[in-house]
């Protein structure tokens, strides 16, 4: 009795202690590609606590399980498209993505904070914005 009273107190540190993004999720059977692999928007960006998602308004990035990426924005009346590669980095805790800007490679990494199939949060440490996305 005392093994099973045991188990039902550490079964759960274990997979609160699993938990790999700040904000979730716990568990989830879907892979870590399957999830990012969608197109997004963003519902809500912050740069510094401050609400800039006006900014992002016209923006949808498409992640595949094959490792490429695309951004599709409206910029001044005009349709304009980057196009790279990504991988998961840092113990699957980053997402490293890379495009050609000018014949110069250009790296951005993001911090996951939550990956999900119906939310994704990322953080840019560069630019110290927090983007929100939902499926498009």
């Amino acid at each position: 009795m005392r093994n099973i009273i045991g188990l039902f107190i550490v079964f759960p540190l274990i997979l609160l202690s699993c938990k790999k993004y700040e904000e979730g999720p716990l568990l989830s059977l879907k892979s870590k590609k399957e999830r990012l692999a969608n197109t997004w928007k963003v519902e809500t960006a912050l740069r510094n606590s401050e609400d800039i998602s006006q900014e992002y308004r016209n923006y949808h990035l498409t992640f595949t399980k094959e490792g490429y990426f695309f951004v599709f924005y409206v910029e001044q009346s005009a349709n304009s498209t980057i196009q790279g590669t990504w991988v998961l980095s840092n113990d699957k805790k980053e997402i490293s993505t890379s495009y050609y800007v000018d014949t110069q490679t250009k790296t951005i990494t993001y911090k996951i904070l939550r990956l999900k199939e119906n939310e994704l949060y990322l953080f840019d440490i560069e630019t110290n914005t927090e983007l929100r996305f939902i499926p498009s």
